[in-house]
């Protein structure tokens, strides 16, 4: 119950400083799947006004050609994340630490992007990460994509784990493209 408690101001915390309304919320704590449990999770429901519908930003790529650009700091950090839980069965570590100011800055250097139409479309990284992303932004619209980390292919050593599923990208590492 204390890591409950924790998440939970946790993510009070965090709204408030950003000024996030919270409209709903839920939490599970006796959910299971066959006989697989399902650990606490609270779920936190947050409402956005956009001016005009017809300027949002979309998930996906749009067209073919664009580039993609990778927003915020990434570390290697691959605690708790799906690929550590899926490829290791191991669920736990340290979180990625969290710059709240970091945060607001990058949300708002999206939202006047996207005023500006600047960018074609974003997505966050917070499942899988980068390469969850870049599958994602192609199945939307069913546009394909060539992508290379930096200057070296994405097979390469260079790309490495940590840069295509790590943890810190969940949060921080939107991508955008234009």
């Amino acid at each position: 119950m204390w890591q409950f408690a924790e998440a939970t101001r946790g993510l009070a915390d965090g709204c408030q400083r950003l000024g996030i309304p919270v409209t709903g919320g839920n939490v599970s704590f006796y959910n299971q799947t066959g006989d697989v449990a399902i650990l606490p999770t609270p779920l936190v429901g947050v409402l956005g006004v956009i001016d005009d519908v017809t300027a949002r930003t979309p998930m996906g790529f749009t067209e073919p050609g664009q580039h993609v650009f990778l927003l915020g700091e990434s570390r290697a950090d691959l605690d708790g994340s799906e690929w550590a839980h899926v490829v290791h069965g191991h669920l736990g570590g340290r979180p990625p630490a969290l710059d709240l100011d970091a945060e607001r800055a990058l949300g708002e250097v999206l939202i006047d992007g996207s005023a500006e139409r600047l960018l074609a479309s974003a997505h966050d990284l917070s499942d899988g990460g980068l390469a969850q992303a870049l599958v994602e932004a192609c199945l939307r619209r069913e546009v394909g994509s060539r992508s290379r980390c930096l200057t070296a292919p994405i097979r390469s050593s260079t790309c490495s784990r940590s840069r295509l599923r790590g943890r810190s990208s969940r949060c921080r590492r939107p991508t955008a493209t234009g």
